[in-house]
């Protein structure tokens, strides 16, 4: 029991003398204040957990708005978006009913020479060659026989049957086609392109002494 109290006196004495001394209170001080190594490195990976402290991290808002990169967010929300590939626009040839093309009257049912030179201007001057003679797609093989007849009024006498023919090299052949098609304006257009339209009759159209003469000496090829 007397030891017991020993110890404490010594104890309670050796507590007093540390109390009092300055310098063992002020190192005990600093010890307490500065962090260790071990607390700052968490406080560090505390700021740069996911979730932990980014709020205070997040800009401040501008006039209640945040101050974001339109761009950014404009990618971050479209980048699921396939532009689609263009697609080329053919334009329509637009559709012409009606073509022109020069309808040239013959004088004879042997007539297979292509018209040319001295024998053209004599066409021409009985009025046997139409120019730009205007055509409707829609016409059969009866309405451009009609209507050719009508261009020429009484050049094609109403007994008088016509041949269609279209120039083949240096010769006057008609249009080969299918059995039972005929020569319509449709046909017309498609396979004569720019040539001329020739029409042939069925017998001798009746010519001027004059003509006649020339024809005879062979003036007119």
């Amino acid at each position: 029991m007397a030891d017991n109290s020993l110890l404490t006196a010594e104890a309670v004495s050796l507590l007093r003398n540390l109390l009092q001394s300055p310098s063992l209170i002020n190192n005990v001080t600093n010890s307490l204040d500065t962090p260790s190594a071990n607390s700052i490195n968490s406080e560090i990976r505390s700021l740069y957990q996911p979730g932990s402290s980014s709020s205070s991290m997040q800009p401040a808002p501008v006039n209640g708005l945040l101050n974001y990169c339109p761009r950014y967010e404009a990618s971050a929300t479209f980048s699921s978006w396939k532009a689609k590939p263009r697609q080329k626009v053919r334009q329509k040839t637009p559709y012409h009913r009606t073509f022109n093309k020069d309808v040239i009257l013959l004088l004879s049912p042997s007539d297979d020479i292509v018209v040319k030179q001295r024998r053209k201007q004599q066409l021409y001057k009985r009025g046997h060659i139409l120019n730009a003679f205007e055509f409707d797609k829609s016409w059969d093989h009866g309405a451009v026989l009609r209507e050719i007849r009508n261009a020429f009024k009484q050049k094609i006498p109403v007994d008088v049957s016509c041949e269609l023919l279209m120039a083949c090299g240096n010769k006057l052949i008609a249009p080969m086609l299918r059995d039972g098609q005929q020569l319509d304006a449709s046909l017309i257009h498609t396979i004569l392109k720019l040539k001329a339209l020739y029409v042939r009759p069925s017998r001798q159209l009746e010519l001027s002494e004059r003509t006649d003469t020339l024809l005879q000496e062979g003036l007119l090829q």
